[in-house]
């Protein structure tokens, strides 16, 4: 049963009003998500297009212009009223990019291994409206995508209105005419990363016989975060089985980024790279720990954009950069080759 809360700003991201007092009008709208392979952050492309003289686009609760990379048109207005900030648009089209992580409530873990996402929190506004909606009237047209990176597979996925939907290649598209109230469910599937292996680390003066393994921050984190994804603590709980079998004597844990500058809205927790660097890096050691591996190895580094492994110049050379290495001394098990995961994730 659908339960009901009142309707203002923080009830819906992305409230659309009429600032016209106008006739109707045809609405097409498309939001393309282009997922990370954590399934869990992602850039979102949103446009808005009708004959109308204009729209209003409330911000969500704990939203700013900031969070977003992209706004079209540049010359809306921004506004503060009793109801939240809003941004005006003289133009009844508009587009806005941003992004951004899915919150708790829309993925859920099934016993098969999968994740089902919801776009809505089954909550249902005073004005009758629910999901992804307009007014007066439906969306003439509205598509809804996800563009999915190479270790992500959908098993299923259904919306509560009549729609098509169609996958090709990597991209799942849903498409309707004249709909409204708009909610979708998909289920897939995260591939395992591969457990990296160690690899020695030549001629290191503080640690002699040291190993290192390499790991991706497009695997352990969500984009310009510090929180662990599933996959993340997936990969960190076999390696925690591992180092306790082996025993080592020291554990340093290095947190590196690329060398671009942070969003202004992630400046507001990380001031710049050396505090993400740093977040990331304790709390793959405050992970370990929890998995059992002795705390009294355990020590967090933090280098920032300092030690480049790869040229920041180019989209591969930044996602080998932004990684967390691990170096272990003390280790009873002999050196293997290195297999370090590597990515490309070029969102921050």
């Amino acid at each position: 049963m659908m339960s009901r809360r009142p309707d203002r700003r923080a009830s819906v991201a992305a409230l659309l009003a009429l600032i016209a007092a106008s006739a109707a009008a045809d609405v097409s709208r498309e939001e393309i998500f282009v997922l990370n392979t954590d399934g869990e952050s992602y850039t979102v492309y949103k446009t808005l297009r009708s004959e109308l003289p204009g729209r209003a686009l409330f911000l969500a609760e704990g939203e700013s212009v900031d969070d977003y990379v992209y706004i079209h048109p540049a010359d809306f207005q921004q506004e503060t009223t009793d109801d939240g900030t809003r941004l005006v648009f003289d133009s009844g089209d508009y587009a806005l990019m941003r992004a951004d992580r899915f919150r708790d409530w829309q993925l859920s873990d099934n016993p098969d291994g999968s994740t089902t996402f919801h776009s809505w929190d089954g909550r249902e506004l005073d004005n009758g409206h629910y999901g992804k909606w307009n007014s007066p009237d439906p969306f003439a047209h509205f598509s809804y995508v996800w563009i999915l990176p190479e270790n992500i597979e959908v098993l299923d996925a259904q919306s509560n209105r009549d729609g098509d939907w169609r996958q090709q290649g990597r991209t799942l598209a849903w498409r309707g005419e004249q709909v409204n109230d708009l909610t979708f469910r998909i289920r897939f599937q995260r591939q395992a990363p591969e457990t990296p292996t160690f690899r020695a680390v030549p001629d290191d003066a503080e640690l002699p016989d040291a190993e290192r393994i390499t790991l991706d921050s497009a695997v352990l984190f969500a984009s310009g975060r510090h929180r662990l994804t599933s996959a993340g603590e997936q990969l960190l709980v076999e390696l925690a089985d591992r180092l306790k079998t082996r025993g080592p004597t020291r554990v340093i844990v290095a947190g590196h980024t690329d060398n671009q500058p942070l969003k202004p809205y992630l400046q507001e927790r990380y001031p710049s790279n050396w505090e993400l660097s740093a977040a990331r890096a304790t709390g793959v050691v405050r992970f370990l720990a929890e998995q059992g591996v002795d705390a009294g190895v355990l020590e967090a580094r933090a280098f920032g954009a300092e030690q480049p492994v790869a040229d920041n110049d180019t989209t591969e050379g930044r996602a080998r950069n932004r990684r967390i290495e691990i170096t272990i001394a003390g280790a009873t098990a002999a050196s293997q080759a290195d297999t370090a995961a590597t990515g490309n994730n070029e969102n921050r």
